[in-house]
């Protein structure tokens, strides 16, 4: 029955194991990449959609940042870019 009980104990890929579908995703997609011109071809095409390449980028940007730090930290995220309002 779908959905009953709770998660099974060593169900599932173990943490740090990459996902197998993804990696070969990504391997596709380096291997069309090259394929249709690299990056000579790609900078072509993001100068030509510029606003579409924006995009593609900050999907692809890490959203994740692991560090050790010592001393003091100073974070300024600002996420009022063209069109977004100051909450403020």
């Amino acid at each position: 029955m779908a959905g009953t009980g709770g998660k099974r104990e060593g169900a599932g890929r173990k943490k740090g194991v990459p996902n197998k579908i993804s990696g070969r995703v990504k391997q596709n997609i380096v291997g069309v990449f090259d394929r249709i011109g690299g990056r000579e071809k790609m900078a072509k095409w993001a100068e030509e959609n510029q606003t579409d390449f924006y995009r593609l980028y900050g999907r692809l940007a890490p959203t994740e940042i692991e560090a050790n730090v010592k001393g003091k930290v100073i974070v300024n995220l600002n996420q009022n870019g063209p069109g977004n309002k100051s909450t403020e």
